[in-house]
């Protein structure tokens, strides 16, 4: 797995998902060809004081990955929940590819975002 910030991003930006578009970045305009699609929003890296004959702490590297399914105007309500939740499990299998052993995550759906 990722051993820098640089590299943990790339890995989960360039992370490929079954039928879904890879972007560099947000967008500032998402066309309805190129849904659905997948950009890093934001990461981090927190990082545990120094311990006794150590070099720090336990390493935290936290990130968001967004997947764009539909537009939320653009169908109705029930439709955007199934697709958002069925998107969870390509995400989490893709997470599951990329990670290793020592690797968490936490997923959020938000049909509305």
């Amino acid at each position: 797995m990722a051993t820098t910030l640089a590299s943990f991003y790339a890995t989960y930006k360039d992370m490929s998902l079954t039928n879904v578009n890879n972007l560099d970045e947000a967008p500032l305009k998402v066309t309805t060809a190129e849904l659905p699609c997948k950009w890093v929003d934001s990461i981090g890296m927190d990082e545990g004081p120094l311990r006794a004959k150590g070099a720090g702490g336990e390493r935290t590297l936290p990130g968001r990955v967004v997947i764009a399914v539909a537009a939320a105007g653009q169908d109705i309500h029930t439709n955007r929940w199934a697709d958002a939740l069925a998107m969870v499990d390509t995400l989490n299998a893709g997470i599951k590819v990329a990670a290793d052993n020592s690797t968490t995550w936490a997923m959020d759906v938000v049909p509305d975002f």
